[in-house]
């Protein structure tokens, strides 16, 4: 523990916050959680500074946005040696990730996380590069347009830009996201069935938000003080959805959970997060999926919360999480 508390106290004088508040400690948590929840409360104190003078919400959510990446900046670790192209499909940007100059591999579509509201191509730089290390598999993240400034169904539009361009030059597609990028990529699952267009192989999703139902009285044990609280998600969600909040409650593109018909749905590969309130919406599709007689695997990784597959230098489930995902893909990725 003096090691973990020393990391969280070298944290808060890179922010440049003077006062030591004391320690949160949560026994349900690994020590690494702790530390993480730490870091957050100092981001948050150093975030609430800020805010005492500067009233534009714009940028707020610049600063919110660039917080993002400074937190990635000292704990995503390091992207390992692939090749890495940046380049622009019909005003969106993507960065193409390869292992070697192999052309005849599948194809991962990554939509990143941040609630719609944040995240980018350096957020998840080493989590896609890793992705593709690990896999052997060429990977393709998307930048796409953030909320609030562009509300649904701009995000799931763009991850369907850069689907359009991956069927014409790849064989075989997996979509895989995390958080807000799992919802993204599970919608533009439904949204290619509807149309009758070619599906995904498989989906690999980290703790993926499923349901976008607004919820006033969650029961979860970790709706509150674990990071990604219920009432911090509901703002995210009207942020996204802004005037189609509503269509939460019908619209499986929004809400993939109340899809009605899941049959022959892609092999589906999650891992949640333990301490986490989206870990029983993950649950309860699963058991959808499972139902409907799809092939379904569930990791849940004990004492962690939400987001921690990005953070590499700080948990070592991270690196477990993606060592799963590589191992489900590869071994089932000939029978697609």
């Amino acid at each position: 523990m003096p090691v973990i508390k020393e990391c969280v106290s070298k944290f808060r004088e890179k922010l440049g916050l003077s006062v030591e508040p004391s320690y949160i400690e949560k026994t349900d948590l690994s020590p690494e959680s702790n530390a993480f929840l730490n870091i957050l409360a100092a981001l948050a104190s150093y975030f609430l500074e800020i805010i005492k003078t500067e009233s534009d919400q714009r940028k707020l959510l610049k600063i919110g946005r660039e917080s993002y990446e400074f937190l990635v900046s000292h704990f995503g670790g390091m992207a390992p040696n692939v090749i890495q192209n940046d380049f622009v499909i019909n005003k969106a940007k993507v960065r193409l990730y390869k292992k070697d100059t192999s052309s005849d591999v599948p194809l991962i579509l990554y939509a990143h996380g941040g609630g719609w509201t944040r995240g980018s191509l350096e957020t998840h730089n080493t989590l896609c590069a890793r992705l593709c290390h690990k896999t052997g598999f060429d990977v393709l993240a998307v930048d796409y347009r953030l909320a609030p400034e562009h509300p649904y169904p701009a995000a799931l539009d763009d991850v369907q830009t850069a689907n359009t361009w991956a069927v014409q030059h790849y064989q075989k597609i997996i979509f895989s996201g995390d958080s807000a990028g799992g919802n993204l990529v599970t919608a533009l699952t439904l949204r290619l069935r509807q149309n009758k267009d070619k599906e995904p192989a498989a989906l690999l999703l980290f703790y993926p938000s499923f349901d976008l139902r607004l919820v006033t009285n969650d029961q979860s044990p970790y709706a509150n003080d674990y990071f990604l609280t219920r009432d911090w998600i509901n703002q995210l969600i009207v942020g996204y959805l802004q005037q189609h909040t509503v269509n939460a409650e019908t619209d499986p593109l929004i809400s993939p959970t109340i899809e009605k018909n899941l049959t022959h749905f892609p092999h589906t590969v999650i891992v949640s997060a333990e301490c986490d309130p989206l870990c029983q919406e993950a649950y309860e599709f699963v058991n959808k999926l499972k139902a409907a007689g799809n092939k379904v695997d569930h990791l849940v990784v004990p004492k962690v919360l939400h987001a921690f597959a990005q953070f590499f230098d700080l948990y070592p489930e991270a690196e477990e999480a993606l060592d799963y995902m590589a191992e489900k893909v590869k071994k089932n990725h000939d029978s697609y």
